[in-house]
Protein backbone atom coordinates (compact mmCIF):
# COMPACT_ATOMS: atom_id res chain seq x y z
CA UNK A 1 0.00 0.00 0.00
CA UNK A 2 0.75 3.37 -0.97
CA UNK A 3 0.92 6.70 0.74
CA UNK A 4 -1.12 4.98 3.85
CA UNK A 5 -0.18 5.62 7.18
CA UNK A 6 -1.91 3.89 10.22
CA UNK A 7 -1.82 5.24 13.52
CA UNK A 8 -2.90 3.69 16.90
CA UNK A 9 -4.32 6.97 19.16
CA UNK A 10 -7.44 8.25 19.49
CA UNK A 11 -9.31 8.79 15.92
CA UNK A 12 -10.57 12.53 17.16
CA UNK A 13 -6.84 13.50 17.49
CA UNK A 14 -5.83 11.60 14.56
CA UNK A 15 -8.89 13.34 12.07
CA UNK A 16 -7.76 16.74 13.98
CA UNK A 17 -4.16 16.40 12.60
CA UNK A 18 -5.31 15.67 9.17
CA UNK A 19 -8.14 17.99 8.37
CA UNK A 20 -6.87 18.39 4.41
CA UNK A 21 -9.37 17.89 1.27
CA UNK A 22 -7.19 15.47 -0.26
CA UNK A 23 -7.28 13.22 2.82
CA UNK A 24 -9.31 10.29 2.44
CA UNK A 25 -11.17 8.94 5.73
CA UNK A 26 -11.98 5.52 5.99
CA UNK A 27 -13.81 4.78 9.45
CA UNK A 28 -15.08 1.90 10.62
CA UNK A 29 -15.67 2.52 14.52
CA UNK A 30 -17.47 -0.10 16.36
CA UNK A 31 -20.79 -0.25 15.36
CA UNK A 32 -23.26 1.04 18.04
CA UNK A 33 -24.16 -0.95 20.96
CA UNK A 34 -27.50 -0.63 20.48
CA UNK A 35 -27.28 -2.09 16.63
CA UNK A 36 -25.49 -5.46 18.00
CA UNK A 37 -25.82 -8.31 20.44
CA UNK A 38 -23.83 -6.76 22.99
CA UNK A 39 -20.38 -6.02 23.87
CA UNK A 40 -17.45 -7.43 22.16
CA UNK A 41 -14.75 -4.83 21.77
CA UNK A 42 -12.35 -3.91 24.88
CA UNK A 43 -12.96 0.07 23.97
CA UNK A 44 -16.50 0.31 23.24
CA UNK A 45 -17.67 3.80 22.33
CA UNK A 46 -20.81 5.47 23.64
CA UNK A 47 -23.62 7.13 22.21
CA UNK A 48 -21.81 10.18 22.85
CA UNK A 49 -18.27 9.38 21.18
CA UNK A 50 -20.61 8.67 18.18
CA UNK A 51 -22.26 11.87 17.54
CA UNK A 52 -18.45 13.54 18.87
CA UNK A 53 -17.29 11.19 15.85
CA UNK A 54 -19.62 12.14 13.57
CA UNK A 55 -19.57 16.06 14.27
CA UNK A 56 -16.00 15.75 13.67
CA UNK A 57 -16.36 13.51 10.51
CA UNK A 58 -19.64 15.78 8.79
CA UNK A 59 -16.90 19.00 9.39
CA UNK A 60 -14.11 17.01 7.58
CA UNK A 61 -13.12 18.99 4.17
CA UNK A 62 -11.60 15.76 2.22
CA UNK A 63 -13.85 12.42 1.22
CA UNK A 64 -15.03 10.50 4.18
CA UNK A 65 -16.17 6.71 4.18
CA UNK A 66 -17.97 5.29 7.05
CA UNK A 67 -18.81 2.05 7.80
CA UNK A 68 -21.86 1.03 10.17
CA UNK A 69 -25.15 -0.44 10.95
CA UNK A 70 -28.22 2.00 10.28
CA UNK A 71 -29.11 3.57 13.35
CA UNK A 72 -31.35 6.74 13.83
CA UNK A 73 -28.15 8.57 15.38
CA UNK A 74 -26.44 8.08 12.05
CA UNK A 75 -29.42 8.52 10.08
CA UNK A 76 -30.25 11.74 12.02
CA UNK A 77 -26.74 13.62 11.41
CA UNK A 78 -25.60 12.19 8.15
CA UNK A 79 -28.70 12.83 6.55
CA UNK A 80 -27.20 14.32 3.29
CA UNK A 81 -24.39 11.71 3.11
CA UNK A 82 -25.53 8.67 0.79
CA UNK A 83 -25.56 5.06 1.83
CA UNK A 84 -24.69 2.01 0.28
CA UNK A 85 -26.45 -1.26 1.78
CA UNK A 86 -24.89 -4.93 1.72
CA UNK A 87 -26.09 -8.20 2.95
CA UNK A 88 -23.15 -9.63 5.27
CA UNK A 89 -22.77 -12.80 6.84
CA UNK A 90 -21.19 -11.95 10.18
CA UNK A 91 -19.71 -14.20 12.69
CA UNK A 92 -22.72 -16.10 14.22
CA UNK A 93 -23.96 -16.73 10.80
CA UNK A 94 -26.49 -14.31 10.35
CA UNK A 95 -27.10 -12.04 7.50
CA UNK A 96 -27.30 -8.07 8.44
CA UNK A 97 -27.41 -5.20 6.22
CA UNK A 98 -24.13 -3.44 6.84
CA UNK A 99 -24.30 0.60 5.79
CA UNK A 100 -21.84 2.16 3.96
CA UNK A 101 -21.96 6.33 4.03
CA UNK A 102 -20.54 7.83 2.02
CA UNK A 103 -20.11 11.77 2.36
CA UNK A 104 -21.05 14.24 0.24
CA UNK A 105 -16.93 15.08 -0.98
CA UNK A 106 -16.45 11.59 -1.64
CA UNK A 107 -19.37 11.45 -3.33
CA UNK A 108 -19.47 14.14 -5.71
CA UNK A 109 -16.23 16.23 -5.73
CA UNK A 110 -13.63 16.39 -8.31
CA UNK A 111 -12.27 13.80 -10.16
CA UNK A 112 -13.29 9.91 -9.98
CA UNK A 113 -10.87 7.37 -8.04
CA UNK A 114 -11.23 3.90 -6.93
CA UNK A 115 -11.12 2.86 -3.53
CA UNK A 116 -11.38 -0.96 -2.24
CA UNK A 117 -13.84 -1.06 0.76
CA UNK A 118 -12.92 -4.25 2.19
CA UNK A 119 -16.21 -4.48 4.42
CA UNK A 120 -18.42 -5.06 1.26
CA UNK A 121 -16.19 -6.76 -0.86
CA UNK A 122 -16.96 -4.51 -3.49
CA UNK A 123 -14.83 -1.77 -5.45
CA UNK A 124 -16.57 1.68 -4.17
CA UNK A 125 -15.52 4.98 -5.95
CA UNK A 126 -15.30 8.40 -4.69
CA UNK A 127 -14.59 11.97 -5.65
CA UNK A 128 -11.56 14.01 -4.86
CA UNK A 129 -10.30 17.61 -6.12
CA UNK A 130 -6.44 16.99 -6.68
CA UNK A 131 -5.33 20.71 -7.27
Amino acid sequence: MKEIQIENRPALQVIGRYTREDLLIDADPPYILGTRNGEIYWNEMTDDDHCDLLKVLNDHPGPVLLSGYANDLYIDMLSNWQCEERQQVIETGQVRTEVLWINPVAANHGSRQSYRCQAFNTLCTWYIDHH
